[in-house]
């Protein structure tokens, strides 16, 4: 029997963007992740991993919940 992964909470993209550079090439740059990947994230359905969410917080040197009010509301 294999056993289920818990749910894993997502986080929406959009929250990053006022955080991000303006020019999407330097964001991307900064971040690690391609041009196609910012564009991406300007879609309001487009979410992220916890793990991810941390990642990208961290480089943009801030904590998870500045960029996502919810980040301590949702139990892991």
């Amino acid at each position: 029997m294999t056993r289920r992964r818990p749910h894993q909470p997502r986080y929406h993209t959009t929250h990053l963007i006022p955080y991000l550079p303006t020019s999407r090439k330097h964001a991307a740059e900064l971040l690690g992740v391609s041009r196609e990947t910012i564009n991406r994230w300007h879609n309001p359905k487009t979410t992220i991993s916890t793990y991810q969410a941390d990642h990208y917080a961290i480089r943009l040197g801030l904590h998870p919940g500045n960029i996502w009010p919810n980040w301590f509301d949702i139990d892991c």
